[in-house]
């Protein structure tokens, strides 16, 4: 259910017309002494296309998904509360200046605000749960910094219009798991995720 979670914000995104490509969740698969970002399509890996696109976001897992579990105030069972860190990355092409703030900085700020939620109703009913939220961390504004997150050791590769900033979210949600709606071909739990970003260590270029 969670890369459905994220794929319904990489769509509210979408929606919001200021990214050209939202990208759900990718995995950072290890290459050689470097990384690169992939994702899933029909179930095959795709390259993230820096290529083609003006402008582009992607998420990536920050760190093991970790849960807890509570009596339910609302039933005989069992609430379980998860908390899954986030770390979405934003690419543009061209940095132009705006307001005395480059444009991609001003379009970091709209993702944050886009993305941030105390409370989602359409969220709740769409898979069953109780609550969610979502919650900003951090940002990295050096593009050589978001680069490094992204790619490890690869040598930098931006020109000098290119940007690559990055942020950190919390997304927590809670409820009873008899009540959850794991949406059809959903077939990653939590400890597949964090097995696969724990041990992406195959080589996609071989």
């Amino acid at each position: 259910m969670i890369p459905e979670l994220i794929n319904a914000l990489a769509e509210r995104l979408n929606h919001a017309g200021f990214i050209q490509q939202t990208y759900g969740l990718a995995l950072l698969y290890k290459t050689n002494q470097s990384q690169e970002p992939v994702v899933f399509e029909n179930g095959e890996p795709l390259h993230v296309d820096f290529d083609n696109y003006k402008s582009l976001a992607f998420f990536v897992l920050n760190g093991p998904i970790t849960q807890t579990q509570r009596d339910s105030d609302i039933s005989c069972g069992v609430f379980i509360a998860k908390r899954v860190p986030l770390r979405l990355f934003f690419y543009a092409a061209e940095s132009t200046k705006q307001n005395c703030l480059p444009v991609d900085e001003d379009a970091l700020a709209d993702i944050i605000a886009t993305l941030v939620f105390q409370q989602d109703k359409d969220l709740c009913a769409q898979f069953g749960l109780a609550a969610i939220s979502m919650a900003a961390i951090a940002m990295e504004l050096r593009p050589d910094a978001a680069w490094a997150q992204v790619f490890g050791n690869k040598p930098l590769a931006l020109t000098g219009t290119q940007q690559l900033l990055s942020a950190d979210f919390d997304l927590l949600f809670e409820g009873d798991p008899a009540c959850w709606i794991v949406p059809c071909g959903a077939n990653l739990n939590t400890e597949d995720l964090n097995t696969i970003t724990n041990e992406n260590n195959q080589n996609l270029n071989s």
